[in-house]
């Protein structure tokens, strides 16, 4: 028994229900606006879409509304994304160019992920996941549905050599990922170990070509003799780097380099070098990351931390912070603030307010325990990078974030972000904080096309006017939306006990 599908021309069609069990018909005539299938969806449903989500490539009449029924051959199953995203054969540009850095799993090597997202909700997405100096390895192509992203895993033959294994002045490596397509995206990546003795996780939030820069500062937390790494990798050929390490007041190491296009360049790091300078005279990406660390030191077993980081351009003088995840659970989290010139920074939370006058390629860091559950503020009269490394008391699982300037929110209108899943001996917990400015609403604030009663809105913020929310989330691929003039920043927050990650999202 089939039943028609009739497609009425409008303004208006709803994507929800292009996901879950519920299957389209192949190779849909949109012209003739009737298609003819069985289903597997066991009652008649709406589906409306805005007029500005219409995705680019479909027909100008794209299709408004849907009626469909359970048919009792209900066994075909269909990509949705050959009904929303016809095939084409668009160019794609070269977005995120970067290296993964190591994780130490011991006897084995970590699983690593990568989640692409489009920028655009309205836009159909292709490209591809490649890998320039390997050539046994097949470029990783990928169609991402309408409003959507995916996870993909890498080849187990992709192997980021251990930081003990690097040279002491460095290798060049080819461990470099390019992702390309042809509309926007946004891209993130995990490094994780699972095992029964063995249970880490790092992630971030990687930078596109187009803003990254030539002008960067370490933002590390060294306890651990070459369990550091610092990763560099090149977009163009004959890209000048130089990396400036100050090991003491009057001891200075200067490495110089030459890196053609697409090349890794990973050095070990002996202490820790916070302030370090890495120049070049063309745009680079920059990661840098623990393969074990301990935050605080007498924690128990060490995990990974990673960062992508912010060039100096990206830097901002206003900060707000908060714990970004239950703090009944944890030890508090570290404050690095790092400066390059000289600058006057204050700093308040709960009514107490501390100045401190940092020199160039200087930091300072504090510690804000637990019972502290008041936001803290920064001000600075001149540009800073500010970093949150979140730690434990129990057990180790610390994790590291950039956070983003109150002076450039980093989310407008629209946009998708993961919540790479971690759960192995409990279930883990995920949390998204969002950070923003006077006079937002969390009911401005919709995850998945939906509003929440969920937000807990955080107290304190005094100077800035600033708003922190904070709730739960699942995990998966999620959108989030402000309905609202304004702009934002978020951060994802993940525990699972034994392992954790964050990231800011953009």
């Amino acid at each position: 028994m089939e039943y028609l599908l009739l497609i009425v021309a409008a303004l208006l069609v709803d994507v929800s229900a292009f996901q879950g069990s519920c299957a389209f018909p192949t190779n849909p005539d949109v012209d003739k606006f009737q298609i003819l299938g069985t289903f597997k969806c066991g009652v008649t449903q709406k589906l409306s879409i805005r007029e500005d989500e219409i995705p680019q490539g479909s027909t100008s009449d794209f299709i408004s509304e849907t009626y469909y029924m359970e048919t009792s051959t209900a066994d075909l199953q269909v990509d949705n994304d050959e009904f929303t995203c016809p095939p084409t054969q668009e160019t794609v540009d070269v977005q995120f160019v970067f290296t993964i850095l190591g994780a130490n799993c011991v006897t084995y090597e970590p699983t690593i992920k990568i989640y692409i997202g489009p920028k655009s909700l309205s836009s159909c997405v292709y490209g591809n996941i490649s890998f320039p100096h390997l050539a046994n390895l097949s470029d990783i192509e990928f169609h991402l549905p309408l409003g959507q992203g995916k996870t993909f895993t890498l080849p187990s033959n992709y192997i980021v050599p251990h930081v003990g294994l690097l040279s002491t002045n460095g290798n060049i490596t080819n461990t470099t990922v390019i992702v390309a397509a042809n509309q926007e995206v946004v891209t993130y990546g995990l490094n994780s170990c699972s095992s029964s003795t063995v249970n880490q996780a790092s992630a971030y939030r990687l930078k596109n070509v187009s803003d990254i820069g030539t002008d960067y500062r370490l933002m590390m937390y060294n306890q651990l003799e070459r369990q550091s790494v610092v990763g560099i990798v090149a977009v163009d050929d004959e890209t000048l780097v130089s990396l400036s390490l100050d090991i003491s007041e009057t001891i200075s190491s200067q490495i110089n380099i030459t890196l053609n296009q697409y090349e890794s360049f990973l050095l070990p790091l002996q202490t820790d070098f916070m302030g370090g300078r890495v120049i070049a005279d063309k745009s680079i990406t920059v990661l840098i990351g623990n393969e074990r660390i301990k935050i605080p030191l007498n924690t128990g077993n060490p995990d990974p931390i990673a960062e992508c980081l912010d060039p100096v351009t990206a830097w901002g003088r206003n900060y707000s912070l908060y714990h970004l995840f239950d703090p009944s659970l944890s030890s508090g989290y570290t404050i690095r603030i790092l400066s390059t010139v000289h600058t006057t920074v204050m700093w308040k939370t709960d009514g107490d307010e501390w100045q401190t006058n940092l020199q160039p390629n200087e930091y300072f860091d504090t510690v804000i325990p637990a019972n502290q559950r008041k936001p803290v503020e920064i001000f600075a009269e001149h540009d800073i990078l500010v970093t949150e490394f979140i730690h434990f008391s129990s057990f180790a699982s610390p994790s590291m974030v950039q956070i983003p300037s109150l002076d450039h929110p980093l989310i407008d209108k629209k946009i998708v972000f993961p919540v790479f899943d971690i759960t192995l001996k409990v279930n883990a917990t995920y949390y998204l904080t969002v950070f923003a400015p006077p006079g937002a609403n969390s009911s401005d604030i919709y995850l998945d096309n939906a509003t929440s009663d969920t937000w807990t809105s955080i107290d304190g913020v005094s100077q800035t006017g600033w708003l922190i929310f904070q709730t739960t989330v699942t995990s998966g691929s999620h959108v989030l939306e402000i309905r609202g003039n304004y702009s934002i920043n978020a951060i994802l927050f993940a525990n699972e006990k034994v392992r954790s990650y964050s990231y800011s999202i953009a």
